[in-house]
Formats: structure tokens, sequence, C-alpha cells
């Protein structure tokens, strides 16, 4: 990631920030430099800003579907802040960060929607409010992107898990990827289903067949 990107980025979070948070303007810096620390770790080849990036962009196209986006907008910061390939509880943890993060410079009711929109991308949970099935969604809405970008991302998530053996990536990841074929849809929202629902299991499906798993 380039610095013009970084620096915009930086801009866009620090507005964010302080239009949420009760404290120290420079906070806001200190926190972005947080976050571009964790992000920035050796080893993230998927799990970084340009995944953020990404579902930022995409959160800016339902901005009108949802009251209020700046919950679902800090989630998206904050929700792979921690990520261990060999760890369980990434969600838990980077929800733990942006609550230490916010301290007391939001209110109560914020910092709690903010870390239940971490919790739902866990694997495997359901999302349960309109927020959290468009939270879900936009962690997910890589899957319909063109084969060529899929391809490159799907790459990039094997790159992360360098513990596994081939074959046993490729069966955990085709477990994880029928799953979502098992599904009446694979996403969970309207919106995401018009936009991306037939590209995303052609990718997925395309994907299975090519690791001999479909």
């Amino acid at each position: 990631m380039n610095g013009h990107v970084k620096d915009g980025l930086r801009s866009e979070f620090m507005t964010l920030w302080r239009a949420v948070a009760e404290d120290e303007p420079a906070n806001a810096g200190r926190v972005f430099q947080a976050l571009l620390d964790h992000y920035s770790q050796p080893g993230r080849h998927y799990h970084n800003l340009d995944h953020v990036t990404h579902c930022l962009d995409q959160s800016r196209l339902v901005e009108g579907l949802l009251a209020d986006v700046r919950a679902l907008d800090l989630a998206i910061w904050f929700h792979d802040s921690v990520y261990d390939p060999l760890a369980s509880d990434n969600e838990a943890k980077s929800a733990v960060l942006f609550r230490d993060l916010a301290g007391r410079a939001m209110t109560d009711s914020l910092v709690d929607d903010v870390a239940r929109l971490i919790l739902v991308t866990k694997s495997g949970q359901v999302p349960r409010q309109a927020d959290e099935a468009f939270m879900v969604d936009i962690d997910h809405s890589s899957f319909g992107l063109p084969w060529e970008p899929f391809l490159a991302d799907s790459l990039a998530v094997r790159a992360e898990r360098t513990h596994l053996t081939d074959e046993q990536y490729s069966m955990q990841q085709s477990r994880m990827l029928m799953g979502l074929l098992d599904r009446e849809s694979v996403f969970a929202t309207d919106f995401f289903r018009a936009r991306y629902e037939h590209i995303a299991r052609a990718n997925i499906s395309r994907y299975l067949a090519m690791i001999g798993r479909h």
C-alpha cells in the first residue's frame, strides 16, 4: 500500500474517530497507528489494510440502507485487527482491542454495537440484526469479485496458513466453502445477494474444482 493511499486511509479513519469519540483530537492518530501496526504485521497477506479498504468501499454502497453506518465502519476497521492463523479467538481479541482503545471516549451503546459487529464476523456466526447481516456480507463480499482478484485473495489466505500442509488446507477451506454453497444463499441481505450471489457461487465452485474438492 503506497503512502498516498495510506494517508487517505489515515484521514478517513481520523474523521470517523473524531466524529464519535470525545477525547483529544491527537488520540485518533494514535489509534490509527495502533491499527496500522497490527495490520502491517509480517504474514498479513490477506487480513491487512487492503481488506479493510475493500470492506469500507462496500460499506459506502449501503449507507442509505442503515440509519447510521459509523458503528459498522468502526467494526470494519477493527474486525481483523488481531489475527493469528493458529488462534480461534481473533474476533474476541479484536473486540477487546477496540474496547481498550475506545476507553471512555464513546458512549457505551456505540462501543457495545461495534464489539457486537466485530464478533459476528467469526466463522459460523449467524447474523440476527440488520447491521450484523450487512457486516457479515461486507466481510464476505470479496467472494463476489471477478475471478482473478478472487483467486488472488484465495492465494493470499493460503499464504497466511503456513502451518498447514496443502492437503490440510484444502480440506479445511473446502469444508468452509462447501458450507457456504450449502446455504440457501451465500449472502444474508437482499442487497448483496442481488449484487454478488451469482458470481460468488461461480467463484467458489470453480475454486473447489481447482483444488479437487468439488
